[in-house]
Parts: structure tokens; sequence; C-alpha cells
């Protein structure tokens, strides 16, 4: 069952994700010519569908959102097994990151992160 969020913009959502996880994201149209981008190497699987069709389709659902940043409390935890790699390319292109965890007890590495729509994204995978 997919996990289903907002984007302001496909694009950016697209090149942030598809940067991040080094993979390629699909894009689809669902019924009504809804444009969605998904991630299905995720688990759950994510998608994201445009905040303007959120916001026509679910007005009273979101009526608040433009008062509060879109990822406020969710944590999207993502594994990697290049997260070496990524963390190099992060700190070359001058991205912040707002954690760097380490835990040598179980050989595992994390990085925290904002996505472009402020989910915040936790990066895993080995050290």
């Amino acid at each position: 069952m997919p996990l289903t969020l907002a984007a302001h913009n496909l694009d950016f959502t697209e090149t942030f994700y598809r940067d991040l996880l080094e993979q390629p994201l699909r894009r689809t149209l669902q019924p009504g010519a809804m444009p969605v981008l998904e991630l299905p190497a995720t688990e759950p699987w994510l998608r994201f569908v445009p905040l303007a069709v959120f916001q026509r389709r679910h007005p009273l659902l979101l009526e608040t959102l433009d008062r509060k940043p879109l990822g406020q409390g969710l944590l999207l935890q993502l594994e990697t097994p290049n997260l070496r790699r990524i963390l190099s390319r992060l700190r070359r292109e001058g991205i912040q990151l707002l954690y760097e965890l380490e835990d040598e007890e179980h050989r595992r590495r994390e990085i925290w992160l904002y996505d472009p729509d402020h989910y915040l994204v936790a990066l895993s995978g080995p050290l």
C-alpha cells in the first residue's frame, strides 16, 4: 500500500529523490489525469501528487496546509547500500544535512535532511 504525500513541484521532488537515492522514479497519470511520482523501491512505496490536486480534491482536509510545513511530524526512513557515495556527493554539492549519525555497534550510518517540501528524510546504510 503506498504512502501518498503532497508535493509543491513534482519536477523538484523527482530530481531530489532521483539524485538522493540514485535510482529512477516512475511518473504515471492516475484516473482523471492526475500526475503521480512514484518511488516503488521503498517500503511502503512512496508516491507524490501535486499539492494543487490534493487541495482541489480534498479542500476541507487540507485547508490548513498553507499555515504549516507539509512534512511537519513526518520522518521518511529510506535505506540505501550507497550511503557513503551519496554522502560524499551531498557534501560536494553543499546540501545542508541536519544530522549525521553513526552506530558503531550495528555498523550503520544515517544522514538526515529535508526534501524540497520540507519532509524530513533519514537515509541509512552500512558504515
